[in-house]
């Protein structure tokens, strides 16, 4: 009787083993156990884009939640407006929720006249505690304020 209760309580422990492994592959599918998959299906939240007088514009935070200056990357498309007459980092400020606009510095840029992108960073701004903050570009093709807005749960 008791060996049979042991082998009765080895086959319960080993199903709820097994159910345990299915969840942990549910999770995995779902969203990985480690959260990866969860902040790759978020990515969205990370970048907005418009388009407006010819000129596609889409900017993305490339670095959500790390305490480092932000860094924001500006894809521009078109095919009516030369963009190389365009100093991007000259046009674009970062503003937070207090109205307090932050200077952008180059770190990289790349394209032709008519599809660019480029990486700023903001090395005085500091995401953390902020409700939102706000990627402007002034005077691109004739739009006299592009406002690109994140607000706080994607940063």
């Amino acid at each position: 009787m008791k060996q049979r209760m042991f082998v009765a309580l080895l086959i319960a422990v080993a199903c709820s083993g097994a159910s345990y492994a299915g969840a942990e592959d549910h999770m995995d599918h779902m969203g990985g156990a480690d959260g990866t998959e969860k902040m790759a299906l978020k990515a969205a939240d990370y970048t907005k884009e418009a388009e407006e007088s010819g000129v596609k514009v889409k900017v993305s935070l490339d670095n959500p939640g790390e305490a480092a200056p932000p860094v924001f990357t500006i894809t521009l498309d078109t095919h009516t407006v030369d963009l190389g007459q365009f100093k991007i980092e000259g046009i674009t400020t970062l503003r937070d929720d207090a109205k307090k606009s932050y200077a952008a510095s180059l770190v990289s840029e790349t394209g032709s006249s008519h599809h660019r992108t480029i990486t700023l960073e903001f090395k005085d701004a500091d995401l953390t505690l902020l409700p939102y903050v706000e990627i402007i570009l002034t005077g691109l093709a004739g739009v006299d304020e592009r406002v690109f807005r994140f607000d706080a749960p994607s940063f």
